[in-house]
């Protein structure tokens, strides 16, 4: 189980949650609240997922794809979704200025 403040979920709804909430954030229209909040709330449920998957120890290093138990297929895809999310986050030009433009 995943425990986020006081709120003790399944893995499984917790990724889904994740999921939905970086879906939302890149359809505008049905976003409730602004994107980079949806991001990094799915940011820190898939963190606390994945902690929860280390320390509960969900996938062996000595397992193989047939070994892993039908209900946490799904939560494979934890990295792939945590690394989404890092990448949907807008990015800061640190020149405060245009990029500058290629030479030829």
């Amino acid at each position: 189980r995943v425990v986020v403040g006081d709120i003790d979920t399944p893995p499984a709804e917790t990724f889904s949650k994740a999921k939905a909430l970086l879906d939302n954030a890149n359809d505008n229209s049905t976003a409730t609240s602004s994107p980079t909040t949806s991001i990094s709330k799915a940011i820190a449920l898939l963190r606390e997922l994945q902690l929860t998957i280390s320390k509960n120890g969900i996938f062996s290093k000595n397992e193989s794809l047939e070994d892993v138990a039908t209900n946490s297929l799904e939560l494979l895809g934890m990295e792939f979704q945590l690394g989404r999310a890092f990448l949907m986050l807008p990015t800061i030009n640190s020149n405060n200025g245009p990029p500058a433009a290629a030479a030829d």
